[in-house]
């Protein structure tokens, strides 16, 4: 049975054996060590992915299926997301705007 089925995601991709490291140094020097010398992402790479779709497309690297709920075991379930809704320009976070005069 795979244990971290239910983890969360964070503890689900973490690297094996960084918990048995003595100190942070050789935390951090293990996972220098797993990372590439250099990065292979070009313009032509993001160019792909149109940005509305850029959110959607970081979350389903992470692991998210939108078929799928969210949450952990009985508590899963698929959720409507929230939409943005604009504030007024200038108006605060608890202000109210004013109400509209009519002449």
């Amino acid at each position: 049975k795979n244990e971290t089925k239910d983890a969360p995601m964070l503890i689900k991709n973490m690297i094996p054996g960084l918990s048995n490291a003595k100190d942070e140094k050789e935390r951090f020097e293990r996972d220098l060590n797993l990372r590439p010398d250099e990065l292979s992402a070009t313009p032509e790479a993001y160019s792909k992915v149109p940005i509305e779709q850029f959110g959607a497309a970081l979350l389903r690297g992470m692991g998210w299926d939108p078929k799928k709920g969210v949450g952990v075991g009985s508590n899963q379930k698929v959720v409507k997301p929230t939409l943005y809704q604009s504030r007024p320009s200038l108006l605060g976070l608890g202000a109210t705007p004013k109400p509209m005069e009519m002449n």
